[in-house]
């Protein structure tokens, strides 16, 4: 016996979801229809009241029920500070960790050339324009420490050179590899703010603190079998480290000339 055809759309709506698979939706709609029908009412129509009253603000492109965000709106934010996240939901972290005064502008995404998507979907000529309005003194480059966030963010550097604009970079407080959402508000509070520089620069640190690290640490060990051991672990992190260098290299030629192609 298959199951009703209502029953199916709902575990196929529910499949939609990030991080849904068939079982989990199916689990999901079985709870929902059995024992949570209440709850399942209420979902229903706070899910209809938000498609239907959130939109984007005019300015920052971030979720809200006005044609401008409360933040943007507010008198009493630094307007000479502009924060570029990737998603609402990297804003809504930063805000609520209290330590940012200034305003945001939330890209949407990012690149990602393999996905297709380019700079005219992470409306970075929007960007451009409010970066170089005359009010926005520094640009603080929040995307998250991810390939495409980086290139993101590399991008978004060379796009404001030149432009009177002092261009920042979240500091490596937060783990490589990590996205800004599911970071800890107290890991965000203590963040600091250092000048952003090139992708390759950014990879080679990484690679040449850690491998140094490692070497220092076995020398002044008097094993001589743990120094060689740290030796062969170091070499394949430099050779690794080189290679994504190149990639990142190869990775920012690439949009730069896919930039000079696309016309805003």
């Amino acid at each position: 016996m298959s199951a009703p055809v209502s029953f199916k759309a709902l575990i196929d709506a529910l499949k939609q979801l990030p991080g849904i698979g068939p079982r989990a939706a199916q689990r999901i709609a079985f709870e929902l229809v059995q024992h949570k029908r209440d709850a399942a009412l209420g979902l229903a129509k706070a899910l209809e009241g938000a498609l239907d009253k959130l939109g984007h603000c005019e300015r920052c492109n971030t979720l809200s029920e006005t044609p401008v965000c409360a933040v943007c709106a507010s008198s009493r934010r630094d307007a000479s500070l502009l924060c570029v996240v990737e998603t609402p939901a990297d804003q809504i972290t930063l805000e609520q960790s209290g330590a940012f005064s200034g305003l945001y502008f939330v890209l949407l995404g990012r690149l990602s050339p393999l996905d297709g998507v380019g700079p005219g979907q992470i409306h970075l000529e929007k960007l451009v324009n409010r970066a170089t309005d005359g009010t926005v003194k520094e640009v603080i480059l929040a995307t998250n420490f991810t390939n495409e966030g980086e290139v993101t963010a590399h991008v978004i550097t060379e796009l404001l050179e030149g432009q009177g604009v002092k261009v920042s970079r979240l500091a490596r407080g937060i783990p490589i590899g990590s996205e800004l959402e599911y970071v800890d508000a107290a890991t965000v509070a203590t963040i600091q703010f250092d000048t952003y520089k090139t992708v390759a620069d950014v990879v080679s640190r990484i690679a040449s603190t850690s491998s140094t690290s490692l070497l220092a640490r076995s020398a002044a060990s008097p094993s001589a079998s743990l120094r060689s051991s740290a030796r062969r672990v170091a070499a394949p992190k430099l050779r690794s480290s080189a290679t994504a260098t190149n990639v990142a290299i190869a990775s920012s030629r690439s949009m730069r000339a896919l930039l000079q192609q696309t016309q805003w």
